[in-house]
């Protein structure tokens, strides 16, 4: 991993020296969730982290190029990654958009805007099916490649970390936001496609049943052809070979012209 670095010169770097300057152009708007508030306050997240990041961007934009590349580069060592990504998108158009991405974190500004944007990343990971484990390892990646940027600056090194909880915190907000909501899709997504399953199964169930019907219905149409078929056999064979006994009996009895009423009654039996 290779990043761009700060020329180090024969002084240090401070944040307090410059630090006042970026303070009036960060904010946390007062118009959020109260659960945003609290998720904030629970990691300490200030205007002053806000400020810090601000400071940050000059150094961010330097490095930023080796950065992206350095996490795509990452992604690949996952067939499935790659196969999400070539399904849905281009390498080359993500990599402009996390630039962008990025450089928003340290814009300093926590509003509106801020939360939609995050929650609208959230759907789209649920519906292109980015498990949660690769988008952490991801995340964790950024940060790994942040803690070289700022390692290699001019500041001292309490400053340093206190410039990393700073990254570590924006990042761990933006977690929040994503997993919140992607949960929620997620789970939902299960859910949809869970009932589609069930109506499959249901579907062969009543189409099972409606076969079995059919198949009795017609075992049984099978069975009364197959009883009128022996009856016409029955009447074939006595079509067939009576005409044969009545000549014989003819001849029996030297009568040629046998009154039919002797022989059809018993045509007629025998065909019954």
């Amino acid at each position: 991993m290779i990043f761009n670095t700060w020329k180090k010169v024969s002084y240090e770097l401070s944040i307090e020296n410059s630090i006042e300057s970026e303070l009036p152009n960060v904010c946390i708007e007062n118009n959020l969730s109260n659960d945003i508030y609290t998720q904030l306050e629970m990691i300490s997240l200030t205007l002053r982290d806000l400020a810090i990041l601000r400071l940050m961007r000059p150094i961010l934009k330097e490095n930023l190029t080796s950065l992206v590349e350095n996490f795509y580069l990452n992604l690949q060592k996952e067939p499935s990654l790659q196969q999400i990504i070539q399904d849905n998108s281009t390498f080359e158009r993500l990599k402009k958009t996390l630039s962008h991405h990025l450089g928003e974190l340290f814009d300093g500004v926590i509003d509106e805007q801020f939360v939609a944007k995050r929650q609208r990343i959230a759907s789209v990971h649920a519906r292109i099916g980015l498990a949660p484990k690769w988008y952490m390892c991801a995340f964790q990646d950024l940060l790994n490649g942040f803690f070289i940027i700022v390692e290699n600056t001019a500041y001292n090194t309490k400053e340093r970390f206190e410039i990393l909880k700073a990254i570590s915190k924006i990042l761990n907000v933006e977690q929040q936001i994503v997993l919140e909501l992607y949960a929620s899709d997620y789970e939902q997504a299960l859910m949809k496609k869970n009932e589609v399953n069930l109506a499959i199964v249901e579907s062969v169930r009543s189409n099972s049943s409606a076969l079995s019907t059919v198949a009795a219905e017609t075992n049984d149409s099978i069975s009364s052809i197959v009883t009128v078929l022996n009856d016409l056999k029955k009447c074939l064979h006595i079509i067939i070979h009576y005409p044969m006994k009545l000549f014989a009996l003819q001849r029996k009895s030297n009568n040629a012209y046998l009154p039919l009423k002797k022989i059809v009654p018993n045509f007629r039996k025998r065909c019954n």
